[in-house]
């Protein structure tokens, strides 16, 4: 797993030098620090080549399902030791290869926000220089009780949320460098009551204000594309690139 800019230390230490700066009497007791955030998964896919198994290493074990048929150097997905890579294919075109695709089954609904007053944050590390594909979901467009999808358009990092009532709300990093440079950036979609936000290495990008309400789904978590598609009415829309370090954490503080 790559060593990431974790953004809620970004955050504790912008509170305490600003503090600091901006009245001495008050810099000696300085704001308490925002809570820490409960851990819902961490796949810091650093798994050995030929896993079968994408481990969870946070308190709940929510491993992944690797295809076994995905061994080093085959088309689909393999672990390197220290993230995971997908060959490039095209992402609509047939056959449907469901190999290329990480599920982790999630009978509780533990990676959604089922209750919208919880701030949930979902990041990644991402290394591609392709410009299409799905890097991570949860449900269809049309599953009931909504859906969360991350998605690489032309280099544009979307993270998307949908609240079962059918309420959408979106961000994009459109107002940055597209992100298909084959370097990798840390990304950090952050879904709360009132707005979904995402950040791009520590930095803040865009900002959608707007409730989804509950996100209530009960499919399983894929990365690399989906599942249950044909690449003629639903395309499968697999990614290719690389990826490390997924987290996924409630009461994380929000931000901007």
């Amino acid at each position: 797993m790559r060593n990431k800019t974790k953004l809620s230390a970004l955050v504790i230490t912008a509170t305490v030098v600003m503090a600091l700066g901006a009245n001495n009497a008050y810099a000696s007791t300085p704001p308490p620090p925002p809570p820490t955030p409960t851990i819902v998964a961490d796949w810091e896919m650093n798994d050995a080549p030929g896993t079968t198994v994408m481990t969870d290493s946070g308190p709940n074990h929510l491993n992944g399902t690797v295809s076994p048929g995905n061994q080093p150097g085959t088309n689909g997905v393999n672990a390197t030791g220290t993230y995971f890579h997908w060959q490039f294919r095209c992402p609509a075109c047939a056959p449907v290869d469901d190999t290329r695709v990480i599920e982790v089954p999630d009978p509780l609904n533990l990676t959604e926000p089922v209750d919208p007053a919880i701030t949930y944050a979902l990041e990644f590390m991402i290394r591609t220089n392709h410009s299409a594909g799905n890097v991570m979901q949860k449900g269809h467009s049309t599953t009931a009780g909504g859906q969360i999808k991350v998605q690489n358009v032309a280099g544009n990092v979307q993270c998307l949320f949908k609240g079962a009532s059918g309420v959408r709300v979106g961000t994009g990093s459109s107002k940055v460098a597209p992100l298909n440079d084959n370097l990798w950036h840390d990304v950090r979609c952050v879904h709360t009551a009132t707005k979904v936000q995402e950040y791009v290495d520590g930095v803040l990008v865009a900002t959608k204000n707007g409730s989804t309400g509950p996100i209530t789904n009960t499919a399983n978590f894929t990365i690399g594309g989906k599942t249950q598609c044909d690449q003629v009415k639903i395309t499968c829309d697999y990614y290719s690139g690389d990826l490390d370090g997924v987290t996924i954490s409630t009461d994380a503080a929000p931000v901007g």
